[in-house]
């Protein structure tokens, strides 16, 4: 049975009005100080973002049904070296349909949004240091959250004896 590493991304999405002044951060909190995982074992992160702005936010996405990337979130996942991890290829992607998911915050409110980063990367055994970035709506103020790095470990996978 393959291990799941759940870690926890805690992110305090600064989504401000255009009047204030634009501080948008993703804190990162995370149970374990350097999660570990198998080479080829799913590895779900959850990102949780909270308005703290005065007023409502839209906050749909979309999220492709074959690699599961999300349409509003990038990921940056590197080595230890500062190589990027490789992407998963799948063949005909072009081919993919996405999932609209319309929603809303309002203020104070958070979410939580699951993102299985194995399907979207090629993580060989090694340390990954992972920040999630959110586009945060036109409507309110624009640009970017980025999250404060994560690191992951990966793992050669055991062996089966006989």
């Amino acid at each position: 049975m393959k291990k799941l590493v759940n870690v926890m991304l805690l992110a305090a999405a600064t989504l401000l009005s255009q009047e204030a002044p634009a501080n948008r951060t993703l804190k990162v909190t995370s149970a374990d100080e350097t999660p570990s995982i198998q080479a080829g074992a799913p590895l779900q992160v959850n990102v949780t973002l909270t308005n703290i702005s005065d007023n409502e936010v839209n906050m749909s996405d979309a999220v492709s049904d074959m690699t599961g990337q999300r349409n509003n979130y990038l990921l940056e996942v590197q080595d230890e070296k500062g190589n990027k991890a490789p992407k998963r290829t799948f063949q005909h992607e072009e081919l993919a349909s996405w999932k609209p998911i319309l929603r809303s915050l309002k203020p104070r409110e958070s979410l939580t949004d699951q993102i299985d980063l194995s399907r979207q990367y090629v993580l060989s055994p090694g340390t990954y240091s992972i920040r999630v970035v959110r586009a945060v709506p036109k409507e309110s103020g624009g640009g970017y959250a980025v999250s404060n790095p994560l690191t992951v470990e990966v793992t050669a996978p055991k062996k089966e004896t006989q």
